[in-house]
């Protein structure tokens, strides 16, 4: 016959009443033994709110038993430690005879002082027997002592003064901790360890106690036996991880606008998502954001890539795990959702901008082609067909040209034609996506900026949707084809861009500076870019000499900071061809100088070049600058 968590649990409160009857004269302790978050000291509170005469402390991270000490005389003297008033200094049993100095206002400043002879910590003081105290102490293998010590202590108030105990602990991690007298010790201390399970039932009313925003409380409310079926679906038996998914919940739902409370399908499935997934990331199933972009937007991928014979991926295994969620209706999309779990990230504006998207509320009609097309596994077969025809008629006329939505292109068409909705291959459907960059480069419609992401900067998603067919090698390859195109036109601009900025350094900018070098300003468009060796480096000197004294100097201070943490592997190794003619340059114009200039210009070659071109030379085992 097999127990219940409910009877288990029963059975050690029944136990625990019998312990702490007063009539019973027993000189052990007892141990509550139960895993992280199992409800070990929910239990033991719950159990402690009718007997007013127990004292309480958590051990974790007690390093000193005075400590112990300090607590239980707080807690016995009530007044000492009342708001208005602070005892200065340490309230151990080994100083509390004497002067007590008192901080009645808070302001760090005596304001007065009262004459006491004190005696040691009498936990049994103002009882008729020291039967009717009871000592909690929770949390003793997070203890920073020796577990061995802690129980001797404990062992001297049970078996001279006695009084009760409870012991709140995960034995397993105690064990782990290999001290050699705590077997020995416990034997003599504890006579009865109660094994405590979670019953989520019994706390989930106390968890709502601290979710305070009404409308997200009274949805939690409503939805009890869902939350707590998911909960029970996780198979972790641990309270805690459902408490730290609720409060996850709650900074993500606070955001949502009233109306849209009124969905309530959509608002179920946004919750339940969102607490699977936390409860998974923190119980240490479901680590990385790629995880969670399968479970959301590969469902159909998944299954049909799966043999029976294979063992089943982190995705499959969590999608098992909870049958009744449907993880590929998230509501929010991927990337909101990898930001709350994973993150702890929540933005107002992101999360309004994936609900307006979102199919849940928005206009089907509304939404962008490319949206819908991602969306199309939600659709049935005839309406799937007219965004199918529909999307490849915008791809074969090249009407997707922002980055974000091409890449989306490119994982669409090659899901379509791996799930045979065109009558593509994968390899054909990644010659198409080639050929779609290509038209682009060749009617100039590709989009180039010097802060445009790459797809590393996307973060693999874009507008709240993962690219679909991300992790393939054709998605790779015809986005790498994409940025290598993209690439070549923004190179084809340097010269420009960097008369840009001989121009803005003449005119007093600050641009010069930041746009080159690494800053805590703002980002910098070419830190990593070669711009500077697209212009001939005597057009650079010619316009150097050109400016006045101090913004030469700027100049060439900006080079030694651009270039001396870069590494011979970055793409700035190709600008040192061009610094060490720069530095020649500048070095042959010295000699023609006048003597004020003929030092200034010594001095920027020899400070400021000449570092940096060394470094490279040692790099490339060669002494010195030729």
């Amino acid at each position: 016959m097999t127990i219940s968590v409910e009877q288990s649990n029963a059975a050690a409160l029944a136990y625990l009443e019998e312990y702490c009857s007063p009539e019973r004269k027993l000189d052990f302790a007892v141990m509550l033994d139960g895993p992280w978050g199992s409800g070990k000291t929910f239990f033991v509170k719950e159990f402690l709110k009718s007997r007013p005469k127990h004292l309480y402390v958590s051990l974790y991270g007690i390093s000193d038993v005075r400590q112990i000490d300090e607590e239980f005389y707080r807690q016995l003297h009530p007044v000492l430690s009342s708001r208005g008033m602070r005892v200065l200094g340490a309230v151990g049993k080994a100083v509390l005879k004497g002067t007590l100095k008192f901080d009645f206002d808070g302001d760090d400043k005596d304001d007065g002082s009262i004459n006491a002879s004190l005696p040691e910590i009498d936990l049994a003081a103002g009882l008729s027997d020291p039967r009717e105290r009871l000592l909690i102490f929770d949390d003793l293998e997070r203890c920073s002592l020796p577990v061995s010590q802690v129980l001797g202590y404990i062992n001297a108030f049970v078996e001279h003064d006695g009084l009760k105990a409870i012991i709140v602990a995960n034995e397993t991690e105690i064990l782990n901790k290999k001290d050699e007298r705590y077997a020995e010790i416990k034997e003599k201390l504890i006579g009865q360890t109660l094994r405590i399970s979670a019953t989520v039932e019994a706390a989930y009313d106390t968890f709502l106690e601290n979710i305070t925003n009404i409308q997200v409380k009274a949805f939690l409310r409503h939805n009890r036996e869902k939350v707590i079926g998911i909960h029970k679906q996780s198979e972790t038996n641990n309270l805690r991880l459902l408490k730290q998914a609720l409060w996850d919940y709650e900074r993500m739902a606070a955001h949502l606008p009233e109306n849209h409370w009124l969905k309530e399908d959509a608002m179920l499935a946004l919750m339940s998502v969102v607490l699977a997934l936390s409860i998974e990331h923190r119980a240490g199933r479901l680590l990385e954001a790629k995880q969670i972009e399968k479970l959301i937007s590969g469902g159909l991928l998944r299954a049909m890539q799966r043999r029976e014979s294979e063992q089943k991926s982190v995705e499959d295994q969590v999608d098992d795990r909870y049958p009744q969620i449907n993880f590929e209706d998230s509501v929010l999309g991927s990337q909101v959702i990898i930001d709350v779990v994973l993150n702890g990230r929540v933005e107002p504006k992101v999360i309004a901008a994936a609900l307006a998207t979102s199919r849940h509320f928005a206009n089907p009609e509304a939404l962008p082609l490319w949206q819908r097309a991602w969306d199309l596994f939600e659709a049935t077969d005839d309406e799937a067909q007219h965004v199918v025809v529909e999307f490849k008629k915008a791809f074969d006329e090249r009407q997707f040209t922002e980055p974000g939505v091409i890449f989306h292109a490119f994982g669409i068409l090659l899901r379509y034609a791996r799930v045979q909705l065109l009558s593509l291959t994968p390899d054909e459907a990644l010659a198409e996506c080639k050929a779609y960059v290509d038209d682009l480069v060749t009617h100039s419609r590709i989009s180039v900026a010097d802060d445009e992401p790459s797809l590393f900067d996307f973060g693999g998603s874009f507008n709240h949707h993962a690219f679909m067919e991300r992790e393939t090698p054709e998605f790779e390859e015809a986005v790498d084809h994409y940025e290598a195109a993209a690439t070549q036109i923004a190179q084809s601009r340097f010269p420009d861009k960097a008369r840009n900025l001989l121009d803005s350094l003449a005119a007093g900018s600050d641009d010069f500076v930041l746009d080159l070098c690494p800053n805590n300003v703002r980002a910098s468009r070419y830190y990593d870019k070669p711009v500077l060796a697209s212009i001939p480096p005597d057009e650079f000197v010619g316009r150097i000499l050109q400016l006045r004294p101090g913004l030469q100097r700027r100049a060439t201070e900006t080079l030694k900071t651009r270039h001396q943490f870069a590494s011979s592997d970055e793409l700035l190794s190709s600008e040192k061809g061009w610094l060490q003619e720069v530095r020649d340059l500048l070095k042959a114009e010295a000699t023609k100088a006048l003597p004020l200039t003929r030092e200034r210009l010594n001095y920027m070659v020899e400070s400021h070049l000449d570092p940096v071109l060394v470094r490279w030379k040692r790099a490339e085992g060669k002494s010195s600058v030729e």
